[in-house]
């Protein structure tokens, strides 16, 4: 049997970093929105034994590194599962680009082991969330998905009803930058002054309520 999935990039339409916490992440304060750009993640059933990722070149590990593989690996153990899955996935949305590549993948492979074993396990967006948390930051809003705010660090949400009227045209140079490089240089930068709030987030907030037009 296998599914399916498209694995939505994200954008940070408001992200204030609060500070670094004693466990190495950093508590934030964000709106997160999914949009069109979407990578193709297809899941596999194989009733084998273990993980296998096809190979995506160079630049993309295919074992434990990867994070759609310890996604799976982790919702195997959780359940307590001896049977294997094959994930393909057709990459568009760019590495290192804060898009939440890697996260959309995960939470894609989360939603489709979720329907794959469905004869087996009740396995509820609650517990994909839980389970994503403990692989990364992001996963828990990319399997949420639409419009959220975001707090903690990216694991408290809490769905908006809000879409954007514009289009949104998103940018690269070529050059990627590792989401914990970004963090580290805003430590080195800031150091306890990241703990200040800068923003005026609830007023953000009550814009998007409003569904005024993002400046």
């Amino acid at each position: 049997m296998t599914v399916t999935k498209q694995a939505y990039a994200k954008i940070n339409l408001y992200l204030d970093v609060m500070g670094k916490r004693p466990d190495g992440y950093h508590d934030i304060k964000s709106v997160m929105l999914q949009v069109s750009l979407h990578d193709t993640v297809t899941v596999t059933r194989d009733g084998g034994d273990g993980i296998r990722l096809a190979d995506m070149g160079d630049d993309l590990p295919c074992g434990e590194g990867n994070i759609a593989y310890r996604c799976a690996d982790a919702f195997l153990r959780h359940y307590d599962l001896r049977e294997g899955v094959y994930i393909q996935i057709e990459k568009h949305i760019p590495i290192a680009a804060g898009l939440g590549g890697g996260s959309a993948d995960g939470a894609a492979v989360l939603t489709a082991m979720a329907q794959l074993f469905s004869d087996t396990i009740p396995a509820d967006l609650d517990t994909l969330c839980e389970i994503g948390s403990t692989i990364g930051a992001d996963i828990p809003f990319c399997v949420v998905g639409g419009c959220a705010k975001t707090l903690g660090i990216g694991d408290r949400i809490t769905p908006l009803d809000y879409k954007p009227s514009c289009t949104i045209l998103l940018a690269r140079d070529g050059q990627g930058i590792s989401t914990p490089h970004a963090y580290r240089a805003l430590d080195d930068l800031y150091g306890e002054k990241l703990a200040e709030d800068f923003g005026d987030f609830e007023g953000f907030l009550a814009s998007a309520a409003a569904g005024d037009d993002m400046d």
